[in-house]
């Protein structure tokens, strides 16, 4: 249990890193100018 426990708590990190890396992508490609 404490096994998936800790699994699950870096999945969701890791999903969390991602999502800040996509957000900061994203937010850098509006500011540019096309």
């Amino acid at each position: 249990q404490l096994y998936t426990h800790s699994v699950k708590k870096g999945m969701s990190a890791g999903i969390a890193t991602l999502t800040d890396k996509l957000n900061g992508q994203v937010q850098k490609a509006q500011k540019e100018p096309q």
